[in-house]
């Protein structure tokens, strides 16, 4: 039996997080779904509404004509869809400093992917992003367990956070039944394809 793969299906989510509302506690995001058909239906409908060429003596007139003939068009091809956006509590030791490491990090290693050059690959590992983290760690449950000597209940908490780290709330807790009918899909599935 010959595996056939259908694009139609494959579809690429593009989130603009510049449309990320607040109405309340949990944010949402506006996003539009593309797939290989989407171009050209794009442009064919582009193409179809673009049917006065007048002239513009003004800038700003040619690109809000161009922005008044692509907003339909793109809502006919993809239109917007909403959804919750997940909501993340980044950990407390994780400061500005550290997303700045971070963003570092990622441009020597996409420099250094780009060049193949050494020097770029022992500039990405003098960066050492992951010893920072860790020692920014280190620190903040110092500090916490020091400020924090005459609080039993507080103390006893932060020390029982360090191996147990509390789960995230997205994921539910898997029991074991659960785990077997994850099983049991996955080997039917494959038994199927023999």
């Amino acid at each position: 039996m010959e595996a056939t793969t259908s694009f139609e299906e494959e579809v690429v989510n593009y989130a603009n997080t510049n449309y990320v509302n607040y109405d309340g506690l949990q944010p949402y995001v506006h996003s539009r779904i593309f797939n290989e058909q989407s171009a050209a239906r794009f442009s064919a409908l582009f193409f179809n509404m673009a049917t006065t060429t007048s002239e513009f003596s003004d800038i700003n007139d040619l690109v809000n004509w161009f922005n008044d003939l692509c907003s339909p068009a793109l809502d006919m091809v993809a239109p917007q869809k909403t959804r919750l956006a997940p909501v993340v509590t980044p950990s407390p030791w994780i400061k500005h400093s550290i997303l700045h490491h971070r963003r570092e990090c990622r441009q020597a290693e996409w420099r250094r992917k780009n060049t193949c050059l050494c020097v770029h690959y022992i500039h990405m590992k003098e960066l050492l992003l992951n010893q920072l983290i860790k020692n920014a760690r280190a620190a903040y449950f110092s500090y916490l367990i020091n400020s924090n000597k005459h609080n039993s209940r507080l103390l006893f908490h932060t020390i029982n956070q360090l191996p147990n780290p509390v789960a995230p709330l997205g994921f539910p807790a898997s029991s074991s039944h659960d785990c077997d009918m994850f099983l049991n899909f996955f080997a039917d599935k494959i038994s199927g394809l023999r």
